[in-house]
């Protein structure tokens, strides 16, 4: 995940077009201040915007009403 973070901010930083990049990223000891994400996007703060953050406690993740986890047949081809 940090190479694909990388690969983002090293293209953004030269591509030639203007462009726009989100990425939710992790912060698994709850200080970003440590993150490696973090400190990457620090090196290039020209191009790396800390838009907010979403609280472990505020976070949901929206039921799949048709998830059920049972096979389909598919046809067969012929």
């Amino acid at each position: 995940m940090l190479l694909a973070t990388r690969h983002a901010i090293y293209s953004a930083a030269v591509s030639t077009e203007e462009t726009a990049t989100f990425m939710l990223l992790p912060s698994w000891n709850k200080d970003m201040t440590t993150n490696p994400f973090a400190s990457l996007c620090r090196k290039y703060p020209h191009i790396c915007k800390f838009l907010g953050t979403i609280l472990l406690d505020q976070l949901q993740y929206a039921k799949v009403p048709f998830w059920n986890n049972i096979q389909i047949q598919l046809s067969k081809h012929s």
